[in-house]
């Protein structure tokens, strides 16, 4: 099976990236290639008992997305957190220091 994971450069990406590939399965299925996207180079586990790939776009591009998943990838896992941080900029911390 094909895995994409979308922020796959990230803390949770790059967590579950390793441990995908320490285990060689997602939910009982063999996992035979993994794709790793983000806005920066993800890192590649190592190790891994599969293909994995790398690809690293802004998917707020007209297209981006669609060239991600062009080969029909069988799970896809949206980590990404780009929408929050857009979020803050929109609407500062209130005064009290509440996160949003």
């Amino acid at each position: 099976m094909h895995v994409l994971i979308i922020g796959g450069g990230g803390m949770i990406g790059r967590k579950l990236s390793d441990r995908l590939a320490r285990d060689g399965q997602l939910k009982g299925r063999e996992i035979a290639r993994l794709t790793l996207h983000d806005v920066v180079e993800p890192a590649v586990p190592a190790g891994a008992p599969f293909a994995t790939d790398t690809a690293v776009s802004d998917l707020s591009v007209p297209g981006a997305a669609e060239a991600l998943v062009a080969d029909r990838p069988e799970v896809v896992i949206h980590l990404g957190d780009q929408g929050r941080q857009m979020f803050v900029e929109a609407h500062p911390p209130c005064p009290y220091g509440a996160a949003p």
